[in-house]
């Protein structure tokens, strides 16, 4: 969890009250995009001279992705000695379990002209120090390179459309009020092909007939 100090001379949170945070609550980006439903104010008993002794809580489901510049960490370390089987979970686990938005590696020539790999992860600055620890963890290096950069991203959200295999979400990438690409969720797809035993390309076809059926009436890109 990110912390800060300011200017009020006083306990701002009892450590009952950080040790439930730090056991039911994971970290947030600051500027988290939120559509916010409920807000809810409690007062303290002490009077600050400085701020009010307010707590405030927003509550409202997390954005899919708001337009713009979004401000991310890549982490970086290069491999010379791991078996390539543990790739793949290690992935799939960065990406499950440690919230990485991306990962991906490509082969390198090292030192002594060693053939290895140079992974990349992307994730937001409060996942950070996780993800270092599970590359320390899981894989052989010793060392772990980060950056932080800027990338500009479109608005998503999602679309339901209803198939003969049964519901599809369609990932909609706007730009303002231009829908810029769309594609039918793969786990979905995925996922009614093997209960119906049907090819995995005819779910997805049908998928995206549906939402371009959809749009076609006027009555599409609403989010879910």
């Amino acid at each position: 969890f990110e912390t800060f100090s300011g200017s009020v001379r006083s306990e701002m949170t009892t450590p009952t009250g950080a040790a439930i945070l730090a056991a039911l609550a994971r970290p947030v980006p600051a500027a988290l995009a939120a559509r916010r439903r409920l807000i809810g104010y409690g007062a303290g008993d002490r009077d600050f001279r400085e701020t009010p002794n307010l707590l405030r809580i927003f509550i409202g489901p997390a954005g899919e992705g708001q337009p713009g510049e979004q401000e991310i960490v890549e982490l970086q370390t290069n491999i010379d000695d791991m078996n390539p089987q543990f790739y793949g979970p290690l992935l799939q686990h960065l990406i499950a379990e440690g919230g990485a938005l991306d990962v991906f590696y490509h082969p390198v020539v090292m030192k002594l002209g060693r053939p290895g790999v140079l992974l990349t992860v992307l994730c937001e600055a409060p996942q950070r120090e996780k993800i270092a620890g599970m590359l320390f963890r899981e894989t052989t290096t010793l060392g772990v390179r980060y950056l932080t950069k800027r990338r500009e991203i479109l608005n998503r959200s999602f679309v339901p459309v209803i198939t003969r295999f049964g519901q599809v979400r369609i990932k909609i990438a706007s730009l303002g009020s231009d829908v810029i690409n769309y594609a039918a969720e793969f786990e979905d797809c995925q996922r009614l092909a093997q209960a119906a035993g049907a090819p995995l390309k005819d779910v997805y076809n049908e998928a995206m007939a549906a939402y371009w059926e959809t749009r076609r009436r006027g009555s599409g890109e609403s989010q879910n």
